[in-house]
């Protein structure tokens, strides 16, 4: 399998160059955005909200869904060799990879838990007790699971983004569906009063590059290593494959203690 889009990696670094400069010269647009959805009195429109719960909850079905897909696919392409929709161990692995590193390490790990930046319905503007911070600036108004970025929103876009590059046939339809559903799971977080604008398009940007380098490393850099057949793969497979013998021998001397123990009380029994 060939990434044959270098032009997204250049896309994306263009999409997040124009962010930083629209954010960091315009740092008040996060606030005028976060205030079209504020009632006063530290309301928001979509908090609380039945139909945003449900979405909310839809979102998070979706994700762990992929999750499951892909490791199935990655644990069956090691146990047995098979393929899952015609994919094998590198497409799993690549998908798996892109949904750890991106919502996993990049979006919570990384930025939610260390970047301190407070979400609007705590900032001062809209009644809470921190200040504003701009985006891209590093604070110490949240101490974690903070604003920047929406994990929400970088959940949907690596899931669908990740599926973009593993079917290419139908790679731009679902690269636009996952722009369009991955921005609707952030409008919903900023009508709600949990996330600025600027947390939501860089979910997008750090989404599109987690991505691109997890399919450009199983694919481009180290092929041989992450090839079906390769040495990971081999690796993997072996493991499986003793740690199954393994629980097969357990199995088999807990049934054979078994029965020595019940035939052992039958005799006892009958004498």
């Amino acid at each position: 399998m060939r990434i044959e889009s270098p032009s997204f990696f250049t896309l994306t670094c263009l999409a997040g160059l124009a962010a930083a400069v629209v954010f960091v010269g315009f740092p008040d647009l996060d606030l005028a955005v976060a205030d079209l959805f504020y009632f006063g009195k530290r309301h928001f429109l979509a908090d609380p909200s039945l139909l945003g719960n449900v979405m909310r909850q839809s979102f998070r079905l979706l994700f762990l869904f992929a999750v499951l897909v892909a490791l199935f696919g990655l644990g069956l392409s090691v146990a047995t060799g098979r393929k899952l929709f015609g994919f094998g161990f590198p497409h799993w692995l690549a998908v798996v990879l892109t949904l750890f590193i991106g919502p996993g390490l990049i979006a919570n790990v990384i930025f939610k838990d260390n970047w301190g930046r407070a979400r609007p319905f705590y900032v001062e503007q809209f009644g809470g007790p921190q200040k504003f911070t701009p985006a891209l600036k590093h604070s110490d108004q949240c101490a974690r699971n903070c604003s920047f970025v929406s994990g929400e929103a970088s959940s949907i876009y690596a899931v669908f983004f990740a599926f973009a590059f593993l079917i290419r046939r139908r790679r731009r339809e679902i690269f636009i569906a996952g722009l369009a559903i991955g921005t609707l799971a952030g409008l919903l977080r900023i009508a709600s009063g949990s996330h600025f604008l600027s947390d939501v398009i860089f979910a997008g940007v750090f989404m599109g590059l987690a991505v691109r380098g997890a399919f450009a490393l199983v694919f481009e850099m180290s092929p041989v290593t992450f090839a079906e057949g390769g040495k990971l793969h081999c690796l993997l497979h072996q493991g499986v494959t003793a740690a199954s013998a393994q629980v097969a021998e357990a199995r088999r001397q807990l049934l054979g203690g078994g029965q020595r123990i019940a035939g052992r009380l039958a005799a006892s029994l009958m004498l």
